[in-house]
């Protein structure tokens, strides 16, 4: 059947008697709401399923949060508030938290056009439902969503737990590659905060993974090489300049996989950590800026790297990088 000229008149996008039609269908759940206080009751004269009145109450709560949402931004709370009070009676008095989950994600995605905070909350309420039907991979990219959203708003010290809860769900509904790319997200992020060591940490770990994983190996040269910058910038940046955490956690990742030793990441290690003993500026520049034409830095690594040079260019000229600042 073809859609006519009269069939398209007939959809109405009248904002105001959808917010009518809204309330009439919130009016009719609290109704149905009333009379499910009421079931046992009404189930011996009618003999109704015992949820029968909740499953109406939730429907008209789910037209009243759809109509909401037509009306636009002025009723969006309105509609984010219809779908979470469907879902807490899914979740609550139906005992459906697949269905529950599904509701709260609609509430979060509303609200997020209005308060990324308040939608934070839905997204938290979805993830526990989804976890507790075994549902890791909606709850991993609900959490991942979730750590974005602080992100978006520069609160990186919060956005780096939710990316590393996000990782471990990801690694319970088995989708390593998801787990490995949000816990990468979270080292660069703890570099980003300026937590360097715990950045390397975070990016050593990944290595070692990495090197359980045959179609992984492949990245073990370039995750390694952040992992040591930035443990080496961490470990100059202090009072002894003590690098034998640095060493520790090259030769780990070497005994791992002896095949780092042929990669031009290795290469470029050793050529740093020899620049840093001698204190040889020119040499470092030399082959920093070779492997940048190469292969390129993110920012993350040329902050790093430009702080090891500094403390190159204090050792060179006979001082120290505290007295050079």
């Amino acid at each position: 059947m073809s859609l006519t000229l009269d069939h398209l008149k007939a959809v109405n996008t009248n904002t105001t008697e959808w917010a009518e039609k809204a309330k009439a269908h919130l009016k009719q759940a609290e109704k149905t709401g009333k009379r499910t206080e009421r079931r046992t009751t009404r189930q011996a004269q009618t003999s109704l399923p015992a949820d029968f009145y909740t499953k109406q109450e939730v429907k008209y709560y789910v037209l009243a949060a759809e109509a909401f949402r037509v009306c636009g931004e002025h009723h969006w709370f309105d509609s984010a508030k219809a779908y979470g009070r469907a879902a807490t009676i899914q979740a609550d008095s139906l005992h459906d938290a697949e269905g529950a989950a599904r509701m709260f994600v609609e509430a979060g995605i509303v609200m997020e056009k209005i308060d990324t905070n308040f939608a934070n909350e839905y997204y938290r309420k979805a993830i526990s439902q989804f976890c507790h039907c075994s549902k890791y991979d909606s709850a991993a990219l609900l959490q991942e969503r979730l750590a974005d959203n602080f992100h978006k708003k520069y609160d990186n010290a919060v956005a780096i737990e939710e990316y590393q809860r996000a990782s471990k769900l990801y690694c319970a509904a088995k989708m390593t590659d998801q787990s490995d790319q949000t816990l990468e997200k979270a080292a660069y992020l703890l570099g980003d905060i300026e937590k360097y060591r715990e950045s390397a940490m975070l990016y050593r770990s990944l290595a070692v993974r990495y090197t359980h994983e045959n179609t992984k190996k492949f990245n073990i040269p370039a995750v390694t090489l952040q992992a040591i910058v930035l443990l080496l910038h961490h470990c100059l940046m202090s009072e002894n300049a003590d690098l034998s955490e640095v060493v520790a956690s090259f030769e780990e990742i070497y005994g791992l996989d002896c095949r780092f030793s042929e990669s031009q990441e290795h290469e470029l290690i050793v050529d740093i950590m020899q620049c840093v003993k001698r204190g040889d500026l020119n040499a470092f520049v030399d082959c920093v800026y070779s492997f940048n034409d190469l292969f390129g830095f993110d920012e993350l690594l040329m902050t790093a790297l430009n702080g090891i040079k500094e403390y190159i260019t204090a050792k060179s000229s006979g001082g120290s990088l505290k007295e050079q600042k």
